[in-house]
Formats: C-alpha cells, sequence, structure tokens
C-alpha cells in the first residue's frame, strides 16, 4: 500500500484551479483559431495568430496532463515535480497566447 503524499490543502486545491483552466484555455484557444481563420478569409488580412495558438493549445494541454499527473501522483516528490511542469507550462502557454494576441491586434491595426 502506498503512502499519501504530504501535500497541503492548498496545494492541492491550487492544482485542481490549474487544471480546469488549463484545460479551459485549450478550448479558448480552439475557439479563437477557428475566428481568426473566418476573419481571414472574409479579409484581406493574414496573421500568424493562428500557428501561435494552435502550440499555445499544445502547452496548455500538456499543463492540463501534467496538473492531472500531480493530483494522481503517490508521492510527494512526483507530485512536487509534477506540480513544477504544469505552473512552468501554464505560465509560457499564457505568454503565447499574450503574444499571438499582440500579433493579431498589430495586424489588424
Amino acid at each position: 500500500m502506498s503512502e499519501k503524499p504530504e501535500i497541503s490543502e492548498r496545494e492541492y486545491d491550487f492544482q485542481v484551479a490549474l487544471f480546469s483552466v488549463s484545460s479551459a484555455l485549450v478550448g479558448v484557444c480552439l475557439t479563437a483559431i477557428g475566428l481568426i481563420l473566418v476573419a481571414e478569409r472574409m479579409s484581406e488580412y493574414r496573421t500568424i495568430s493562428d500557428a501561435l495558438l494552435v502550440f499555445d493549445a499544445l502547452i496548455f494541454l500538456a499543463a492540463t496532463l501534467f496538473s492531472y499527473l500531480a493530483m494522481r501522483s503517490q508521492t510527494a516528490l512526483r507530485f512536487k515535480r509534477f506540480r513544477r511542469m504544469a505552473d512552468v507550462l501554464m505560465f509560457l502557454g499564457l505568454l503565447l497566447m499574450i503574444s499571438g494576441c499582440v500579433v493579431l491586434v498589430f495586424t489588424l491595426l
């Protein structure tokens, strides 16, 4: 029988929130990609924002996976490793999402 990891309730709640938000942001990226493609077909504007958001969706998906693995881990060490990876990927995903939005805004200006 494996031991329960020594994790605070706050840390676990944070992982649940990160899991929920990162999986929702995958959907946001996919919706934004569709909207960008529709806008590109209806106008003469072309942008790389849709390509950036594809990579962004993959990063958020990886963050979701690591968050899930953290919540399911049986040791505190694995929990901390998976949590750290999920945190880093979430932050990178947010940065990429912001950069995609900046590119889109400056393309449309």
